[in-house]
């Protein structure tokens, strides 16, 4: 008795130990997916971020708000771009629309800024035809979305490096933006094969 009494006592603390590596291991393999900011904290939905841009060329930019015409910022409708940070152009933050308390890695959300927009459209992303007469064939950012809609669902993505894109659509078929320059450090976010960039998120 006294063998079997003392195999129950070495027993139980292994099992234990087992059973708390196995939940360990679980709670990494979630955390895992989850969207970190660039405080290594998780990007909380409805928060505030900013959303920072780096070019393949190595320059910095700042996600904003800009003018249909190339030639006035202010002009209607407004679309979403970039601006580098060799401008005074004002970053504007984000809220991440999502289910969940925590954005996670190829999840579908919405996005919309955080204030009010120029011309007081809805400031939810809606991916559509470009309207400026010169590139009917592109489709840009505009602010006139509806969250929930597909033509307003985005995902964030990971690469292998650890760097996070944007992607338009949903998780099984995510279609890539690239960055167009409409005029000297202004890039307009539009749909593309050719993916030069990556982001981060900044707690405003």
């Amino acid at each position: 008795m006294m063998k079997t009494a003392g195999a129950i006592t070495l027993i139980f603390p292994m099992m234990m130990i087992s059973l708390l590596l196995i939940a360990i291991t679980a709670s990494g393999a979630v955390d895992s997916d989850v969207v970190l900011d660039s405080n290594g904290d998780p990007v909380r939905a409805f928060a505030p971020y900013y959303i920072e841009v780096r070019t393949s060329q190595g320059r910095r930019a700042n996600i904003s708000e800009f003018g249909i015409d190339e030639n006035h910022a202010l002009s209607c409708p407004q679309r979403v771009v970039a601006y580098s940070d060799e401008l005074m152009g004002i970053a504007k933050p984000v809220i991440f629309l999502f289910s969940t308390h925590f954005v996670r890695v190829s999840a579908e959300l919405s996005i919309k800024f955080a204030w009010t927009t120029e011309c007081d459209e809805p400031g939810v992303w809606k991916v559509a035809d470009s309207i400026d007469g010169s590139s009917w064939a592109t489709k840009e950012i505009f602010l006139s979305g509806t969250d929930s809609s597909s033509d307003s669902t985005f995902i964030i993505k990971k690469s292998e490096n650890g760097s996070y894109k944007l992607a338009f659509g949903s998780s099984e078929k995510p279609q890539d933006f690239g960055l167009d320059e409409i005029r000297y450090g202004v890039w307009r976010l539009i749909l593309s094969n050719n993916s030069g960039f990556t982001v981060s998120f900044v707690p405003a």
